[in-house]
């Protein structure tokens, strides 16, 4: 879906992108991932199984939108903060993840390539008051296998963002903040997983 690139032509202008965040609109994908061996070992490493969030979402169709997505030049155009902001977020969430951060939160840029070890890295340390039962060969193994069901071996793929800011009341500001967003290219889906915890 953003994969194809046409280098012809110039980048959209200022005005088409307030025109396309004006009527963009994100929308709630039914996912059995939420089901995934990670995703319920997560939730076992963290006081309280809501202290992980797990849902999929895809942007409506938009050329402007798309040029940016194709190029992984989404940060350019405010992308994350309005994300977040996407009422469907906090739909999906039972409105506890109302966006309320005064500043818009950094993220850092990850490697698809590595985003399985930085998910087996969350499992394996889990929250503030339990720790991974397993091995660190175990969570890396689990991490892998999300990773797999995501997007398969599709590494090139896949853009993901990470910030540990508390974006949303939602987190809990004890230091166990953190924000994936991570974007599968050829499908559209963006997936979005949170985790917070306290002591």
């Amino acid at each position: 879906m953003y994969l194809d690139i046409s280098w012809q032509g110039m980048p959209p202008s200022d005005e088409s992108i307030t025109v396309m965040w004006k009527k963009m609109v994100f929308s709630t994908l039914p996912t059995t991932l939420e089901e995934h061996a990670f995703i319920k070992t997560l939730r076992e490493v963290y006081s309280s199984p809501e202290n992980v969030f797990f849902a999929q979402f895809k942007a409506a169709d938009d050329p402007v939108f798309s040029w940016y997505a194709s190029r992984n030049r989404l940060s350019e155009i405010g992308f994350l903060e309005k994300f977040l902001q996407s009422p469907a977020i906090n739909r999906n969430a039972s409105g506890a993840l109302t966006y309320s951060s005064p500043i818009a939160p950094q993220f850092e840029f990850i490697s698809g390539f590595c985003l399985d070890g930085f998910l087996a890295t969350e499992l394996f340390w889990g929250g503030c008051g339990r720790s991974f039962a397993g091995n660190a060969s175990t969570a890396k193994k689990l991490g892998e296998g999300f990773c797999e069901a995501l997007a398969g071996d599709r590494f090139e793929e896949i853009t993901v963002y990470r910030s540990r800011e508390a974006w949303s009341e939602w987190f809990q500001d004890y230091g166990a903040d953190t924000t994936y967003v991570i974007l599968d290219r050829r499908t559209g889906i963006f997936s979005l997983l949170l985790l917070t915890d306290s002591a």
